[in-house]
């Protein structure tokens, strides 16, 4: 991303790194960018509460969604497996999962200051940090929170990711600290 809010997408290559494409938004800053899990797609959130979905290949904006209302900040975007829905937080607005194919809220969580969400394996459930510490995980299908983990103590957790292969959970916070955690085990 440069000055100009304009994200660059590159191929990753450290010895050729060749721009694919450039995208631009026009209305706010473009933040927290994730790809959806067939690479075809790319969310974008900004500070002003809009989430853009962009074709990858050609380059070309395919929607954009306006549902977390003006003026929040978009914190994070995930992709489900089959990349059917999109997970997103803001401040203010919680966690939502929205549908892509209708534009439509399908679920909504109630978590105060939440920071970045993520998928485990198969989509099962989602994880959400928050700014408190705490790394709420969700069922989907049910809308319950199956486990609330604060190995973080009070300080906002910055990023989460999943792996893709076996059931693992690693969450960074601002207490320098990284857990890794066994998805199967402690969030079942």
């Amino acid at each position: 991303r440069d000055e100009n809010f304009v994200f660059d997408i590159f191929t990753i290559n450290p010895n050729d790194p060749t721009q694919v494409k450039r995208l631009t938004q026009n209305q706010g800053n473009n933040e927290e960018p994730s790809f959806s899990p067939d690479g075809r797609l790319l969310a974008l959130g900004s500070n002003v509460g809009d989430i853009g979905l962009w074709e990858v290949a050609s380059g070309a904006l395919v929607g954009v969604w306006w549902g977390l209302g003006g003026g929040c900040d978009v914190k994070g975007t995930a992709f489900s497996m089959g990349s059917r829905t999109l997970s997103m937080t803001a401040h203010g607005k919680g966690l939502k999962i929205v549908d892509l194919a209708s534009c439509s809220v399908v679920r909504t969580f109630r978590m105060e200051a939440a920071t970045t969400p993520a998928w485990t394996k198969g989509s099962a459930a989602l994880l959400c940090g928050s700014v408190s510490g705490e790394l709420s995980v969700w069922l989907p299908r049910s809308g319950s929170q199956s486990a609330a983990l604060k190995e973080h103590g009070k300080t906002p957790i910055i990023d989460i990711c999943t792996s893709e292969n076996v059931p693992l959970v690693a969450s960074c916070g601002a207490d320098k600290k990284t857990n890794i955690w066994s998805s199967a085990v402690e969030m079942a």
